[in-house]
């Protein structure tokens, strides 16, 4: 019997073609458009969304579908999945609830540099993330056990677990050596060219995901707001100091970005949310507490009510509660939209780094995290 439901046909096409979650989605929408009309194809779209989880050879079986309407090159007889799928939830737009919430969740990383910065003398910020990475990683395996969920080694994330958490590791190893250097401020602004460094290697690493001249010409922008910015430093007091940091900066959004490229093509992309944290803080505390003892940064602590304070802020609510509340959000909401979010961290992190620590601002500088920060923008525009 002919199969009627829009829903269906949109199935049968994202099955045939075996694409990702995004490309599935891109797809959807294409013939969504070639349909033409506006609430029913929503509406199919929504639909068709909770047939498409993964495409599995023993979820699929082949039935006839009718071609009026349907997009060119679309065979009369496709395969589809079976009625009895594993749903895939779908993301919401936001809403109160999750833009407050990133606010706050921006508003937190923008401070944790300004923390580790204002306890620098009490304890080297080496020891800081790393200190912070162990005891959050005891939480997460705490919060695993509880939860029932797999520690095992043999699910396929040992490899590029193991990597992540190198990369991880040498990204905060980057950013707190860097700390000695240069301010919050600078830190934040300069981490966070991790989107271009990400949207680079998308480009060369996966086909689907190749720029167009808009998002070239973002990439162009923020490229010249880094090297404005990496000028401003040289016109205040300390500018070969601030050189070094603000390198150590950029090379941590760099190894951010190659984080999130392994995590992308591993199967680290499928693994629980807890499970990927869990390899990324263990990496921070492997490579950043030998570090700190080889280099004698474990000699010089003063423990005092401001480190414990600042050490409990950097463990239970930014490297344990905000990551894991960031990864929730990302199982719920639309990812495109919860990242625009993430570009007031550095403004956060500037402006305290400003009123907390009285760090200075030259113009240039801030010009050039202004232009970084609009080609961000331009690079993620859809």
């Amino acid at each position: 019997m002919p199969v009627r439901t829009p829903a269906i046909k949109i199935a049968a096409v994202l099955a045939e073609c075996r694409f990702s979650r995004v490309e599935a989605t891109n797809q959807a929408m294409l013939f969504a458009r070639e349909r033409g009309r506006k609430r029913p194809v929503r509406e199919a779209f929504s639909e068709a969304l909770l047939f498409v989880p993964r495409f599995k050879s023993s979820r699929l079986r082949s039935c006839r579908i009718f071609t009026h309407g349907q997009p060119r090159g679309l065979h009369q007889t496709q395969t589809v999945l079976s009625p009895e799928p594993v749903v895939a939830p779908l993301r919401k737009p936001l809403d109160a609830y999750s833009s407050i919430s990133m606010v706050v969740l921006c508003l937190l990383w923008g401070l944790q540099q300004v923390a580790i910065k204002a306890c620098a003398i009490q304890m080297s910020p080496t020891v800081q993330v790393s200190l912070r990475s162990l005891l959050a990683a005891f939480l997460v395996t705490g919060m695993m056990l509880l939860r029932r969920e797999s520690l095992s080694l043999r699910d396929g994330t040992f490899r590029p677990g193991v990597l992540v958490g190198l990369l991880f590791g040498a990204e905060f190893l980057a950013v707190s050596v860097g700390l000695n250097y240069t301010t919050a401020g600078h830190m934040t602004v300069f981490l966070y060219t991790a989107p271009i460094f990400t949207v680079l290697g998308f480009h060369w690493l996966v086909r689907e995901e190749r720029m167009n001249r808009a998002q070239w010409l973002g990439v162009a922008i923020s490229f010249a707001g880094i090297v404005m910015a990496f000028s401003g430093s040289l016109f205040v007091p300390g500018g070969r100091n601030l050189l070094i940091g603000d390198a150590f900066g950029t090379l941590g959004g760099i190894l951010w970005a190659a984080t999130t490229l392994v995590i992308r093509g591993s199967r680290l992309s499928e693994a629980p949310a807890t499970k990927t944290l869990l390899y990324q803080l263990i990496g921070a505390a492997v490579l950043g507490l030998p570090f700190a003892w080889f280099t004698g940064r474990m000699d010089h602590i003063t423990w005092g009510p401001m480190l414990w304070g600042n050490l409990v802020f950097q463990t239970l609510v930014v490297a344990f509660a905000s990551y894991l509340f960031w990864f929730f959000l990302l199982t719920k909401y639309l990812a495109s939209r919860l990242s625009v979010f993430s570009f007031l961290t550095p403004l956060f992190g500037v402006t305290f780094g400003v009123l907390l620590l009285n760090e200075p601002l030259d113009w240039r500088f801030v010009l050039g995290a202004v232009l970084v920060l609009a080609g961000i923008m331009v690079v993620n525009r859809k």
